[in-house]
């Protein structure tokens, strides 16, 4: 096959949107930031589900897209306030390692995050 045929069935299968089934995992990532210092994250995502869980057991809830994006939300008290979280973000798909990228947005830090599939021991 010539070449631009495999470029362009490379592109397709990246651009593709799946049941969001595909996307089941768990993610992790060290996440470096003036509010947590470096941090381990962890990621969930289960049947469209997903659950991000932040230092001081601080967690946001949401749901993944069959095109992988992610939102989620979350609230809790500071020390000096309610603080209202969001993370936007987007998983790609395996042929690019399923890695999950995204912002949190909290009115303080707002750090990027990046996490990647945890692997299984089995």
């Amino acid at each position: 096959m010539p070449r631009r045929i495999w470029l362009l069935l490379a592109l397709l299968t990246a651009c593709a949107t799946h049941d969001v089934h595909y996307y089941n995992a768990d993610y992790w990532g060290l996440v470096r930031t003036p509010c947590w210092g470096e941090v381990r994250v962890y990621g969930h995502v289960v049947n469209g589900i997903f659950v991000i869980l932040l230092p001081g057991r601080h967690d946001l809830f949401g749901s993944v897209t069959p095109d992988g994006a992610v939102i989620a939300k979350g609230s809790w008290n500071d020390e000096q306030r309610t603080v209202q979280s969001n993370f936007t973000g987007q998983i790609s798909s395996k042929m690019f390692g399923s890695t999950l990228t995204g912002q949190l947005q909290d009115g303080r830090c707002n750090p990027n995050i990046t996490l990647y599939p945890r692997k299984s021991a089995s």
